[in-house]
Protein backbone atom coordinates (compact mmCIF):
# COMPACT_ATOMS: atom_id res chain seq x y z
CA UNK A 1 0.00 0.00 0.00
CA UNK A 2 1.44 3.65 -1.02
CA UNK A 3 1.61 5.82 1.73
CA UNK A 4 -1.95 7.88 2.10
CA UNK A 5 -1.73 11.82 1.67
CA UNK A 6 -1.70 13.96 4.64
CA UNK A 7 -1.88 18.27 4.95
CA UNK A 8 1.56 19.10 3.90
CA UNK A 9 2.01 21.25 7.16
CA UNK A 10 1.67 18.41 9.13
CA UNK A 11 4.32 15.82 10.21
CA UNK A 12 1.97 12.89 11.33
CA UNK A 13 -0.85 11.84 10.49
CA UNK A 14 -1.27 10.74 14.31
CA UNK A 15 0.61 11.20 17.46
CA UNK A 16 0.34 8.52 20.37
CA UNK A 17 0.24 9.69 23.25
CA UNK A 18 0.30 6.44 26.03
CA UNK A 19 1.53 5.79 29.72
CA UNK A 20 4.60 3.36 30.13
CA UNK A 21 2.33 0.89 31.31
CA UNK A 22 0.66 0.64 28.08
CA UNK A 23 3.24 1.00 25.66
CA UNK A 24 3.19 -2.85 24.05
CA UNK A 25 -0.92 -2.21 23.14
CA UNK A 26 0.59 1.54 21.79
CA UNK A 27 3.24 -0.33 19.96
CA UNK A 28 1.23 -2.78 17.94
CA UNK A 29 -1.23 -0.16 17.34
CA UNK A 30 1.71 2.24 15.91
CA UNK A 31 3.10 -1.10 13.85
CA UNK A 32 -0.12 -1.82 12.58
CA UNK A 33 -0.74 2.05 11.45
CA UNK A 34 2.86 2.00 9.65
CA UNK A 35 2.38 -1.02 8.48
CA UNK A 36 -1.23 0.54 6.46
CA UNK A 37 1.41 3.48 5.23
CA UNK A 38 0.14 6.06 7.95
CA UNK A 39 2.44 8.28 9.42
CA UNK A 40 2.93 8.05 13.41
CA UNK A 41 4.29 9.55 15.79
CA UNK A 42 5.70 6.80 18.36
CA UNK A 43 8.65 8.27 20.86
CA UNK A 44 10.24 5.07 20.21
CA UNK A 45 10.67 5.56 16.84
CA UNK A 46 11.92 9.22 17.27
CA UNK A 47 14.52 8.88 19.87
CA UNK A 48 17.72 10.53 17.94
CA UNK A 49 14.88 13.40 17.45
CA UNK A 50 13.90 13.47 21.01
CA UNK A 51 17.53 13.13 22.52
CA UNK A 52 18.89 16.60 23.73
CA UNK A 53 15.39 18.26 22.76
CA UNK A 54 13.68 20.88 25.11
CA UNK A 55 11.30 18.44 25.46
CA UNK A 56 8.24 20.34 26.59
CA UNK A 57 8.59 22.60 23.46
CA UNK A 58 9.04 19.66 21.00
CA UNK A 59 6.24 17.44 22.57
CA UNK A 60 4.17 20.94 21.67
CA UNK A 61 4.91 20.94 18.29
CA UNK A 62 4.06 17.45 17.64
CA UNK A 63 0.88 17.47 20.00
CA UNK A 64 -0.43 20.68 19.02
CA UNK A 65 1.07 21.38 15.64
CA UNK A 66 2.48 18.60 13.74
CA UNK A 67 -0.21 16.03 13.89
CA UNK A 68 -3.34 15.37 11.75
CA UNK A 69 -4.90 13.75 15.19
CA UNK A 70 -4.01 12.67 18.06
CA UNK A 71 -4.73 9.10 19.89
CA UNK A 72 -5.12 9.24 23.90
CA UNK A 73 -4.69 5.99 25.36
CA UNK A 74 -6.86 5.99 28.86
CA UNK A 75 -6.42 4.10 31.62
CA UNK A 76 -5.39 4.48 35.56
CA UNK A 77 -1.72 5.22 34.42
CA UNK A 78 -2.40 7.89 31.90
CA UNK A 79 -4.11 9.68 33.91
CA UNK A 80 -1.30 9.81 36.55
CA UNK A 81 1.53 10.77 34.33
CA UNK A 82 3.38 13.75 34.14
CA UNK A 83 3.97 13.64 30.58
CA UNK A 84 0.63 12.09 29.54
CA UNK A 85 -1.05 15.59 31.36
CA UNK A 86 1.35 17.62 29.34
CA UNK A 87 0.78 15.99 25.81
CA UNK A 88 -2.96 15.81 26.40
CA UNK A 89 -3.15 19.34 27.55
CA UNK A 90 -1.46 20.28 24.11
CA UNK A 91 -4.21 18.29 21.92
CA UNK A 92 -6.90 19.74 23.71
CA UNK A 93 -5.50 23.27 22.86
CA UNK A 94 -4.67 22.23 19.53
CA UNK A 95 -8.52 20.59 19.42
CA UNK A 96 -10.39 23.80 20.58
CA UNK A 97 -8.83 25.89 18.09
CA UNK A 98 -9.50 23.41 15.30
CA UNK A 99 -13.51 23.32 16.27
CA UNK A 100 -15.04 20.29 14.39
CA UNK A 101 -11.80 18.64 13.54
CA UNK A 102 -12.03 15.47 15.30
CA UNK A 103 -8.62 15.65 16.30
CA UNK A 104 -8.42 14.10 20.06
CA UNK A 105 -9.14 10.32 19.73
CA UNK A 106 -9.72 9.13 23.10
CA UNK A 107 -9.26 5.42 23.69
CA UNK A 108 -10.69 3.55 26.87
CA UNK A 109 -7.46 0.69 27.53
CA UNK A 110 -9.48 -2.17 29.08
CA UNK A 111 -12.69 -0.89 29.67
CA UNK A 112 -10.85 1.74 31.56
CA UNK A 113 -14.33 4.28 33.12
CA UNK A 114 -12.47 6.67 35.25
CA UNK A 115 -13.03 10.40 34.15
CA UNK A 116 -10.11 12.17 32.29
CA UNK A 117 -9.29 16.47 33.38
CA UNK A 118 -10.32 18.08 30.17
CA UNK A 119 -12.37 15.18 28.43
CA UNK A 120 -15.91 16.02 27.18
CA UNK A 121 -18.02 13.19 27.91
CA UNK A 122 -19.41 14.11 25.00
CA UNK A 123 -16.57 13.24 22.90
CA UNK A 124 -16.81 9.64 21.33
CA UNK A 125 -14.84 7.00 23.19
CA UNK A 126 -13.36 3.98 21.85
CA UNK A 127 -13.11 0.87 23.99
CA UNK A 128 -10.58 -1.31 23.33
CA UNK A 129 -9.09 -5.07 24.78
CA UNK A 130 -4.94 -4.53 25.34
CA UNK A 131 -4.46 -7.53 23.32
CA UNK A 132 -6.46 -6.38 20.33
CA UNK A 133 -4.80 -3.64 18.68
CA UNK A 134 -6.20 -4.48 14.65
CA UNK A 135 -9.56 -2.84 16.34
CA UNK A 136 -7.69 0.62 16.47
CA UNK A 137 -6.10 0.11 13.51
CA UNK A 138 -8.77 -0.62 11.25
CA UNK A 139 -11.33 2.46 13.23
CA UNK A 140 -8.69 4.51 12.08
CA UNK A 141 -8.59 3.57 8.91
CA UNK A 142 -11.99 3.63 8.19
CA UNK A 143 -11.98 7.03 9.99
CA UNK A 144 -9.64 8.00 7.22
CA UNK A 145 -12.07 6.24 4.61
CA UNK A 146 -8.99 4.07 3.39
CA UNK A 147 -9.13 0.11 3.30
CA UNK A 148 -6.96 -1.45 5.36
CA UNK A 149 -3.93 -3.36 3.41
CA UNK A 150 -5.46 -6.18 1.43
CA UNK A 151 -2.37 -8.31 1.48
CA UNK A 152 -2.00 -11.06 4.59
CA UNK A 153 -0.79 -8.60 7.45
CA UNK A 154 1.48 -10.32 10.19
CA UNK A 155 -1.25 -9.21 12.12
CA UNK A 156 -3.88 -11.45 10.52
CA UNK A 157 -1.66 -14.43 9.61
CA UNK A 158 -2.18 -17.66 10.78
CA UNK A 159 0.31 -18.87 13.51
CA UNK A 160 1.11 -22.14 15.03
CA UNK A 161 2.34 -21.74 18.30
CA UNK A 162 2.97 -24.44 21.67
CA UNK A 163 1.29 -23.54 25.05
CA UNK A 164 3.89 -25.50 27.47
CA UNK A 165 2.36 -26.42 30.84
CA UNK A 166 3.38 -28.44 33.91
CA UNK A 167 2.25 -32.23 34.26
CA UNK A 168 2.14 -35.73 32.30
CA UNK A 169 0.94 -35.57 29.09
CA UNK A 170 -1.35 -38.70 29.77
CA UNK A 171 -2.64 -36.90 32.05
CA UNK A 172 -4.62 -34.42 28.89
CA UNK A 173 -6.39 -36.05 26.54
CA UNK A 174 -7.68 -34.29 24.20
CA UNK A 175 -11.18 -33.21 25.59
CA UNK A 176 -9.19 -31.51 28.31
CA UNK A 177 -7.03 -30.17 25.95
CA UNK A 178 -9.88 -28.14 24.14
CA UNK A 179 -11.11 -27.18 27.28
CA UNK A 180 -7.75 -25.58 27.70
CA UNK A 181 -7.74 -23.89 24.47
CA UNK A 182 -11.40 -22.61 24.98
CA UNK A 183 -10.09 -20.87 28.14
CA UNK A 184 -7.13 -19.37 26.33
CA UNK A 185 -9.31 -17.89 23.79
CA UNK A 186 -10.48 -15.36 26.21
CA UNK A 187 -7.47 -14.94 27.96
CA UNK A 188 -5.74 -13.48 24.57
CA UNK A 189 -8.77 -12.81 22.83
CA UNK A 190 -8.30 -14.97 19.77
CA UNK A 191 -11.76 -16.84 19.21
CA UNK A 192 -10.16 -18.71 16.06
CA UNK A 193 -7.82 -20.31 18.58
CA UNK A 194 -8.02 -24.21 17.43
CA UNK A 195 -5.78 -27.57 18.89
CA UNK A 196 -3.55 -28.92 16.55
CA UNK A 197 -1.88 -31.52 18.48
CA UNK A 198 -0.54 -32.69 21.83
CA UNK A 199 3.48 -33.26 21.71
CA UNK A 200 5.53 -35.14 24.41
CA UNK A 201 7.90 -33.49 26.68
CA UNK A 202 5.59 -32.13 29.64
CA UNK A 203 2.33 -30.95 28.12
CA UNK A 204 2.97 -29.17 24.67
CA UNK A 205 -0.20 -28.09 23.12
CA UNK A 206 0.32 -26.65 19.75
CA UNK A 207 -2.37 -24.67 18.57
CA UNK A 208 -3.23 -22.36 15.82
CA UNK A 209 -4.65 -19.04 15.80
CA UNK A 210 -3.99 -15.04 14.78
CA UNK A 211 -0.33 -13.65 15.44
CA UNK A 212 -2.08 -11.40 17.58
CA UNK A 213 -3.16 -14.43 19.78
CA UNK A 214 0.39 -14.84 19.82
CA UNK A 215 1.54 -11.75 20.37
CA UNK A 216 -1.07 -11.15 23.27
CA UNK A 217 -0.07 -14.63 24.79
CA UNK A 218 3.35 -13.58 25.18
CA UNK A 219 2.84 -10.29 26.42
CA UNK A 220 1.37 -11.63 29.07
CA UNK A 221 3.69 -14.83 29.92
CA UNK A 222 6.35 -12.14 29.99
CA UNK A 223 4.29 -9.78 32.57
CA UNK A 224 3.46 -12.74 34.58
CA UNK A 225 0.11 -12.54 33.99
CA UNK A 226 -0.01 -16.20 32.37
CA UNK A 227 0.97 -18.05 34.79
CA UNK A 228 -1.35 -21.13 35.52
CA UNK A 229 -4.91 -22.07 33.27
CA UNK A 230 -6.71 -25.05 34.61
CA UNK A 231 -4.77 -25.50 37.50
CA UNK A 232 -1.85 -26.44 35.18
CA UNK A 233 1.05 -24.11 35.23
CA UNK A 234 2.03 -22.26 32.16
CA UNK A 235 6.15 -23.30 31.49
CA UNK A 236 6.75 -21.23 28.48
CA UNK A 237 5.07 -19.77 25.26
CA UNK A 238 6.70 -20.65 22.18
CA UNK A 239 6.23 -19.37 18.50
CA UNK A 240 5.87 -22.56 16.90
CA UNK A 241 8.24 -21.83 13.11
CA UNK A 242 11.04 -22.83 11.61
CA UNK A 243 12.62 -19.69 11.80
CA UNK A 244 12.11 -19.07 15.33
CA UNK A 245 15.27 -20.90 16.98
CA UNK A 246 14.73 -19.81 20.95
CA UNK A 247 12.01 -19.84 23.46
CA UNK A 248 11.60 -18.68 26.95
CA UNK A 249 11.54 -20.76 30.60
CA UNK A 250 9.63 -18.54 33.05
CA UNK A 251 11.78 -19.62 36.15
CA UNK A 252 10.68 -17.51 39.40
CA UNK A 253 9.85 -14.79 37.53
CA UNK A 254 12.47 -14.51 35.43
CA UNK A 255 12.77 -15.55 31.76
CA UNK A 256 15.59 -17.59 30.48
CA UNK A 257 15.94 -17.93 27.03
CA UNK A 258 16.79 -21.25 25.31
CA UNK A 259 16.84 -22.73 22.20
CA UNK A 260 14.37 -25.14 20.62
CA UNK A 261 15.80 -28.27 22.15
CA UNK A 262 15.34 -26.78 25.57
CA UNK A 263 19.36 -26.00 26.14
CA UNK A 264 20.16 -22.50 27.47
CA UNK A 265 21.75 -19.84 25.38
CA UNK A 266 23.29 -18.05 28.10
CA UNK A 267 25.43 -19.94 30.98
CA UNK A 268 25.26 -17.46 33.51
CA UNK A 269 22.06 -17.33 33.70
CA UNK A 270 21.88 -20.82 35.08
CA UNK A 271 20.06 -21.10 38.63
CA UNK A 272 19.21 -24.06 40.34
CA UNK A 273 15.59 -23.46 39.29
CA UNK A 274 16.21 -23.94 35.15
CA UNK A 275 17.48 -27.45 35.96
CA UNK A 276 14.07 -28.29 38.27
CA UNK A 277 11.29 -26.96 35.36
CA UNK A 278 13.76 -28.48 32.67
CA UNK A 279 13.85 -31.78 34.35
CA UNK A 280 9.83 -31.55 35.31
CA UNK A 281 9.50 -31.36 31.31
CA UNK A 282 11.51 -34.27 30.92
CA UNK A 283 9.22 -36.08 33.20
CA UNK A 284 12.16 -36.59 35.37
CA UNK A 285 12.75 -36.09 39.34
CA UNK A 286 16.25 -34.79 40.48
CA UNK A 287 17.33 -36.85 42.63
CA UNK A 288 20.60 -36.16 45.00
CA UNK A 289 22.55 -38.18 42.96
CA UNK A 290 21.62 -36.30 39.96
CA UNK A 291 22.66 -33.07 41.54
CA UNK A 292 25.95 -34.95 42.03
CA UNK A 293 26.56 -34.96 38.32
CA UNK A 294 25.05 -31.66 37.55
CA UNK A 295 27.41 -29.77 39.99
CA UNK A 296 30.24 -31.61 38.83
CA UNK A 297 29.46 -30.64 35.12
CA UNK A 298 29.01 -26.92 36.17
CA UNK A 299 32.16 -27.06 38.20
CA UNK A 300 34.43 -28.58 35.10
CA UNK A 301 32.66 -26.18 32.68
CA UNK A 302 33.90 -23.16 34.94
CA UNK A 303 37.50 -25.11 35.61
CA UNK A 304 38.17 -25.55 31.47
CA UNK A 305 35.69 -23.94 29.26
CA UNK A 306 34.71 -26.31 27.64
CA UNK A 307 32.31 -29.59 28.40
CA UNK A 308 33.89 -32.94 29.38
CA UNK A 309 34.07 -35.83 26.92
CA UNK A 310 31.48 -38.67 27.40
CA UNK A 311 34.45 -40.67 28.01
CA UNK A 312 36.02 -38.46 29.65
CA UNK A 313 32.81 -38.28 32.07
CA UNK A 314 32.36 -41.59 32.65
CA UNK A 315 35.34 -42.10 34.19
CA UNK A 316 35.41 -38.85 36.21
CA UNK A 317 31.64 -39.78 37.36
CA UNK A 318 33.37 -43.43 38.19
CA UNK A 319 36.49 -41.46 40.81
CA UNK A 320 34.46 -38.68 41.64
CA UNK A 321 30.68 -39.98 42.30
CA UNK A 322 28.32 -42.07 44.21
CA UNK A 323 27.73 -45.24 43.02
CA UNK A 324 24.21 -44.65 42.60
CA UNK A 325 24.81 -41.72 39.97
CA UNK A 326 27.47 -43.93 37.93
CA UNK A 327 24.48 -44.67 36.28
CA UNK A 328 23.93 -42.05 33.66
CA UNK A 329 21.37 -43.68 31.15
CA UNK A 330 19.09 -44.23 33.95
CA UNK A 331 19.57 -41.32 36.52
CA UNK A 332 18.81 -39.43 32.97
CA UNK A 333 17.02 -41.45 30.72
CA UNK A 334 16.15 -38.89 27.95
CA UNK A 335 19.83 -38.30 26.34
CA UNK A 336 21.95 -39.90 28.85
CA UNK A 337 24.92 -37.20 29.03
CA UNK A 338 23.23 -34.79 27.22
CA UNK A 339 20.34 -34.57 29.18
CA UNK A 340 22.79 -34.62 32.14
CA UNK A 341 24.45 -31.28 29.92
CA UNK A 342 21.25 -30.09 29.03
CA UNK A 343 20.11 -29.64 32.67
CA UNK A 344 23.74 -28.18 33.99
CA UNK A 345 23.03 -25.64 31.41
CA UNK A 346 25.59 -26.02 29.37
CA UNK A 347 24.84 -24.37 25.68
CA UNK A 348 24.48 -26.66 23.18
CA UNK A 349 26.69 -24.57 20.73
CA UNK A 350 29.41 -25.96 23.56
CA UNK A 351 28.41 -29.39 22.88
CA UNK A 352 28.80 -28.96 18.89
CA UNK A 353 32.02 -27.01 18.73
CA UNK A 354 32.99 -29.39 21.64
CA UNK A 355 32.61 -32.59 19.32
CA UNK A 356 34.13 -30.89 16.08
CA UNK A 357 37.65 -30.73 17.34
Amino acid sequence: MQPITQPQSQKFQVALSFAGEDRAFSEAVAKGLKRNGISVFYDNDCQGELWGADLPVKLREIYNKESQYCMLFLSDHYKKKMWTNYERQQALEKAISTFGSEYVLPIRVDGYEGEIPGLSNHIGYVNAASNDPEKIVNLFLEKLGVKENNEETEVNKEKEWVLVLSGKVSDVDKTKAEAIIKHLQSIVSDSDLTLVRIEEGSIRLVVKGSNHGLLAALALFKKGLLQDIDGYKVLSVDNNSEKIKTRELNVSGKNIKTDRDGYIVNLNEWVPGFAEITAHEDELELTDEHWEVINFLREYYEEYQIPPAVSFLTKAIDKKLSEKANDKNGLFPKGGVEQALKLAGIPKKELIKHSNK
